[in-house]
Parts: C-alpha cells; sequence; structure tokens
C-alpha cells in the first residue's frame, strides 16, 4: 500500500512539473544572460530581423523548440510557445531566428524553431541598471 501511495504521489508530483505548457523534450533554453521578473506573454514582442529593433537591448537566452510541424499553424503555435516561455524569463522580445528543417526515419520532415530572447534597456529596473553598469568589459554586452 506505501508503494502504491508514494507512486500516485510521485505521477502527481510529475504531472505538476510538466503541467506549465511544455513539454520539456521540445525546448531547449540557453541562458545568455540572467533571468528577470516574469512578463507577460502578449508584451513579449516578435520580431524576425535584427534591424528592426530600435532600442538598446541585450541577449536573456536561445529557445529552441523542436519537432515543429511543416505548416503555418503549427509554426504559429511555436511562436505563441516561444512567446510563453521568453515571458517566464522576463524578456521584452523574441528575435526569431532560423527554422531549420529535419526528419525522421520515416520520412517525416519537422522543423526546429530558434528564436533569441532579449530584454529592452528601457525595461530594466534600477538595480538591474546597476548591475550592468558594474559589469562593464563582462560578456553583458548592450546592442544598439
Amino acid at each position: 500500500m506505501k508503494k502504491l501511495l508514494t507512486l500516485i504521489l510521485t505521477i502527481f508530483i510529475l504531472a505538476g512539473c510538466m503541467s506549465n505548457g511544455y513539454k520539456n523534450g521540445d525546448i531547449d533554453w540557453i541562458a545568455m544572460g540572467p533571468e528577470f521578473q516574469k512578463t507577460r506573454a502578449e508584451n513579449v514582442e516578435v520580431v524576425t530581423e535584427r534591424q528592426h529593433i530600435t532600442k538598446p537591448w541585450t541577449h536573456i537566452g536561445l529557445i529552441r523548440i523542436k519537432n515543429v510541424s511543416p505548416d503555418y499553424a503549427s509554426r504559429d503555435k511555436a511562436i505563441v510557445k516561444a512567446r510563453r516561455y521568453a515571458a517566464d524569463k522576463g524578456a521584452s522580445a523574441i528575435l526569431i531566428r532560423e527554422v531549420f528543417v529535419s526528419g525522421d526515419e520515416g520520412g517525416q520532415n519537422s522543423f526546429v524553431l530558434s528564436a533569441y530572447a532579449i530584454k529592452y534597456k528601457d525595461d530594466l529596473q534600477e538595480e538591474d541598471k546597476a548591475r550592468y553598469e558594474e559589469k562593464e568589459g563582462t560578456n553583458v554586452q548592450i546592442n544598439k
């Protein structure tokens, strides 16, 4: 009985860990800077070209979403998923960089959506700005 109860409890805990809306195997996160206070996903801008970013910004990290079906609806869902994930890290925007095509053994193609989560300097809190100024000359860089 104890083993069964422990098993059920473990399943509930694991289910709770996965309930953030992401399949852990389908999303990779590579941190490139600090995380910030969460933002709302609908406030995270989607940018497709670096030259369209008009404000000073810095990288927070790189998001890779794997196993995206090769159709527009699936691509749009992957972008929504990237926005949500970036919002959890405190991003101001995501910069869609590349889409890689990959095939499986059955000949089915899928895509990997790659996007940078970025933070606008204007969106930094005062303590964050001071932290960046202290780290001048390190890998923390504000892009213009």
